[in-house]
């Protein structure tokens, strides 16, 4: 640990002394740059200055580090190679946590000790390098669902309301997107002022004071395209203040920060001032605005944050977790459709006892689910505490052990032929299932937020009988892309019980981080299974199978293409065979080493990501 804590502040040390020396302003226009082109129509940005590995928490690590030094008398220049020397430190530092998971040196270590690491490993580099895995909808949504309720409460708490700070941020939203597209509007128009500005020699007096009145008053298109170029990514205070008086002061006051406010931050794992703070002032009148999303994402965790340590507490718990269970219903009914049946709130007897939050019936299909609210535990920076308290957690009423114990009273009797009549809260008989009509069973553990890989793999912490079958654990935000997806391909109910008996069995065997990752893969290649008819040990997918609900979200939203879901044939590497060989080792359907042939750029991957090679492996 010694060493590791040594090397990480090396590491930081010197990202510090980089953003110590740079302006705000060059700082935040290039992370607004590079997210611009990355985030846009294809274009690539010069080698190595798009490779952050984890580029939410970065970028937020990265400008609480600014935030945390004053502004320098006479800043040096913060360029390209400013930024890729950024990027090397900054993956540096938040891939050394990655030690903290292995041996000191080769040796025996005790089963206990690999146990600790397998759950605590991978649990903890997805707490602390993923951001909210959510659509910028999605997150507002969020808000005004679960925090403009609690409006009053809010002013008092923090100064504003959610809807007040919702509407402000939607507003700076809009107004840098309509600056963008003013912007290229104008930009089609240039050419004829440009060559004017050129042949007349006005270009000449560039360095003359008055050269910004000159375009204004002759080069109209000139003096517009450039005065919003100097201005991407940043917001006006006083135009905020046209449009909300009487917020704006408390709004700023809440969400604005100045260079050198910001705490000393010496770990990647502390929280940033910039997560709540997503406004940097450059001036007494602008603010930058360099990652959008954030400005939403500081509104719920500011919000959400106050109301969760405030005097109506309880209230907000009890809030969210019906909250929750309305979003599941329905989703699930979207997916479900119109061939079955849908309970909310029903009991095993008519005392109302052994509750179940939803029932979904159809046919012969049985799938009950439990809807828990309260979001993961921050795990310890100790493997054998973290592994203890994470364990802990998933067992506790609101964890996802106790959902699958809740949910599985219903298909222990099924399966041990008991008939299970279903009350309402008022004691009356809603439904009776019976063992020879309702002959399959889902459990599903609906959470509100993502545990990564706890949910993804319940090998890891879930106890049960071995031969009980697995429940399935999913987040809202990914069962709403599951359902807008079943949607688009035109899917049924049925689709979705084909994916829970394949997800069943690849629990433990098939890997991912997110659930997305196996709906992906399983909608490129209709089928979960594939990887283990081979007989390997496990099988990691491949991160890229969740761009679908990406490119989905985009085609839906902003009217971009579709997704390719055409059905192709599932390919295997084998990592410990390409680390050695320094390229990708593949695997034919038997197992054995594919033959090598190298596909053209524009071949879909063999890796099987659905993605073309030359945007995959071929980088």
């Amino acid at each position: 640990m010694a060493d590791i804590t040594g090397e990480l502040e090396k590491f930081v040390a010197a990202l510090k002394g980089i953003l110590a020396n740079s302006s705000t302003s060059e700082v935040t226009e290039m992370l607004y740059a590079t997210r611009l082109r990355v985030a846009g129509t294809g274009k690539q940005m010069p080698p190595g200055l798009t490779g952050l590995e984890s580029p939410a928490r970065q970028r937020a690590f990265l400008l609480g580090l600014l935030l945390a030094t004053e502004e320098p008398a006479e800043p040096r220049d913060f360029g390209f190679a400013e930024w890729s020397e950024c990027v090397t430190l900054l993956n540096s530092a938040f891939g050394i946590y990655e030690g903290l998971f292995l041996p000191d040196q080769p040796g025996e270590q005790s089963e206990d000790w690999w146990r600790a690491r397998e759950v605590a490993g991978p649990v903890f580099m997805h707490y602390f390098n993923t951001s909210l895995i959510a659509n910028i909808e999605q997150i507002k949504e969020r808000i005004r669902a679960y925090c403009t309720p609690f409006d009053t409460q809010l002013v008092q708490a923090i100064g504003i309301s959610a809807s007040d700070s919702l509407a402000i941020m939607d507003f700076i939203a809009q107004t840098m997107e309509g600056n963008m597209r003013t912007m290229m509007k104008l930009q089609s128009k240039l050419e004829g002022e440009q060559k004017r500005l050129f042949e007349s020699g006005d270009f000449m007096r560039r360095d003359d004071p008055d050269y910004r009145n000159l375009l204004r008053k002759n080069y109209p298109i000139i003096y517009g395209y450039f005065s919003r170029y100097e201005r991407q990514g940043q917001i006006s205070r006083t135009d905020i203040e046209a449009v909300f008086p009487t917020q704006a002061g408390a709004f700023w006051e809440r969400y604005a920060v100045s260079r050198g406010e910001g705490d000393t931050l010496n770990y990647p794992t502390e929280d940033s001032i910039f997560d709540f703070k997503p406004l940097i002032v450059l001036d007494d009148e602008y603010a930058s605005c360099p990652v959008a999303n954030n400005l939403f994402e500081a509104v719920l965790r500011t919000c959400e944050g106050a109301l969760a340590t405030g005097p109506d507490r309880r209230r907000v718990f009890t809030y969210r977790d019906n909250v929750l269970e309305r979003e599941g219903e329905a989703q699930f009914r979207r997916l479900l459709g119109k061939d079955g049946q849908v309970f909310s709130t029903v009991f095993e007897t008519p005392k109302a006892h052994k509750e179940h939050d939803l029932l979904l019936v159809a046919g012969n299909v049985v799938v009950v689910v439990e809807a828990k609210a309260s979001p993961p535990v921050e795990p310890s920076r100790t493997p054998e505490r973290a592994f203890e308290r994470l364990r802990q957690s998933f067992r506790k009423d609101s964890g996802i052990q106790h959902a699958f114990e809740q949910a599985a009273t219903i298909q222990r009797r099924l399966t041990a032929g008991e008939e299970v009549p279903l009350y309402s809260d008022k004691g009356e008989l809603v439904i009776t299932l019976k063992p020879e009509e309702h002959t399959e069973c889902f459990c599903v553990c609906l959470t509100r937020d993502d545990f990564g890989h706890l949910a993804t793999n319940l090998s890891l912490l879930l106890e049960k009988d071995p031969a009980e079958p697995y429940p399935w654990a999913v987040n809202i935000w990914d069962l709403e892309a599951m359902a807008d997806a079943w949607s688009f391909l035109g899917w049924d109910f049925s689709k979705l019980t084909e994916y829970l008996r394949q997800r069943q069995e690849v629990q433990g065997r098939v890997l991912g981080s997110d659930e997305l990752e196996f709906v992906g893969s399983f909608i490129h290649h209709g089928s979960l299974d594939s990887g283990l008819k081979r007989g390997l040990d496990f099988v990691q997918l491949n991160p890229n199978y969740s761009d679908f609900f990406d490119e989905l979200y985009d085609h839906l939203k902003y009217g971009a293409p579709a997704p390719d879901h055409e059905l192709i044939k599932p390919s295997v590497m084998d990592w410990r065979d390409s680390l050695k060989a320094g390229k990708p080792v593949f695997l034919n359907e038997l197992g054995s080493k594919a033959a090598p042939k190298k596909p053209g750029r524009n071949d879909p991957c063999p890796c099987g990501s659905g993605v073309k090679y030359k945007k995959c492996h071929g980088r």
